[in-house]
């Protein structure tokens, strides 16, 4: 990203991809953590998928430039326009010659992945956790068919929109079934999944944690009002707590469980490799697993040198709760905002904006 030469309160970034995949990590930051973006018609849609639930605004037909925020374009139009298109190679790769262990359940990591390979990171796949069916799935289905009289409903992670909607699906329903009620994401990564579903978020906190998202739903709610949260089995209380005592009448629909996963033996084998070696924690069950087991094998010592990189300040209470200080948390609490604090521990840094120079 560069500023206008002739207007610096605009900011340029060059998207030359077709697919969200194909972007760089620097690229992903910079939209996500712009507060205005107008995007050209040629590269709107990819844009847009990459922000939401963050609004996008479109440029107008003659691709004039918008007077400030960031204006997104591929590099042809940016280079019609007589702006030279570069990338300082200092910082094409600024991940190059780290080995990241991704502890994120098997079927989620390859969006973090993408983004930390993009950066040039090497990446290892150790899941600390398994998505497995709730207790009793029959509930799930007994609650979506009986949703009508739910305001609100509410996701607050991937895995739960993703195993929501396979319920759905199974049901023989589609997005229509939440026609008519608020519908709440706890962050971004949750309601792309929603998206993907074809069900748009409502609403989504500045702030992803159980305490923003009681307080923005508690804005747009009258009370009494019935809302229905589908989450984890084990999760916070903190958000139909704060909302039952603000007067609503809170269904907790448990659509999956976790279960450990960590294999402590073959993270030893790696930490002994040596060279730099980061580890990312997504969810508080993926710190408190991988701390377990490698205490169950006698081998916290292991991460000694290792950055632990949190993705927010619950995942890092629960990592402090087991003895262990993160090295960096994201800012935003979202997966580009874990390859900025990841790039901010590797070079010495303790902020990252996500762009280059």
């Amino acid at each position: 990203m560069w500023t206008h030469p002739a207007n610096p309160a605009l900011s340029l970034v060059a998207v030359d991809a077709q697919r969200s995949q194909d972007l760089t990590a620097a690229v992903v930051q910079t939209l996500r953590a712009a507060p205005l973006c107008t995007a050209t018609e040629a590269v709107f849609d990819l844009v847009e998928l990459v922000r939401l639930p963050a609004r996008t605004y479109r440029a107008a037909a003659d691709r004039s430039m918008p007077p400030h925020g960031l204006f997104a374009a591929s590099a042809t139009e940016l280079a019609s326009s007589g702006l030279a298109v570069h990338q300082h190679d200092a910082f094409a790769e600024p991940l190059a010659g780290l080995t990241i262990v991704v502890t994120r359940s098997a079927h989620q990591v390859a969006p973090l992945a993408a983004l930390l390979e993009a950066a040039g990171g090497r990446v290892i796949a150790m899941p600390a956790i398994d998505i497995a069916p709730p207790a009793e799935p029959s509930r799930v289905d007994a609650a979506l068919l009986s949703l009508s009289p739910a305001n609100a409903v509410v996701f607050t992670s991937e895995n739960g929109a993703e195993r929501t909607f396979a319920h759905v699906r199974a049901l023989g329903l589609d997005a229509r079934l939440f026609a008519g009620k608020i519908v709440a994401a706890i962050g971004p990564g949750t309601a792309q999944a929603l998206a993907r579903w074809g069900l748009r978020a409502d609403l989504v906190p500045d702030e992803h944690v159980g305490e923003a998202l009681a307080d923005a739903l508690m804005v747009r709610l009258e009370s009494p009002q019935r809302v229905v949260i589908f989450r984890a089995t084990e999760a916070r209380d903190a958000l139909p707590r704060l909302l039952a005592d603000a007067g609503h009448s809170v269904s907790i629909v448990p659509v999956y469980a976790t279960t450990r996963a960590f294999d402590a033996a073959r993270f030893v084998t790696l930490a002994e490799h040596g060279g730099p070696l980061a580890m990312t924690f997504t969810s508080a069950s993926t710190a408190t697993s991988v701390l377990d087991a490698l205490d169950a094998a006698g081998a916290r010592d292991r991460l000694a040198g290792v950055g632990l990189v949190s993705i927010g300040p619950i995942t890092s209470a629960a990592m402090q709760d087991r003895g262990v200080s993160p090295n960096a948390e994201a800012a935003p609490y979202t997966l580009a905002g874990v390859v900025g604090a990841i790039v901010a521990w590797y070079h010495g840094s303790r902020t990252f904006t996500g762009v280059t120079p």
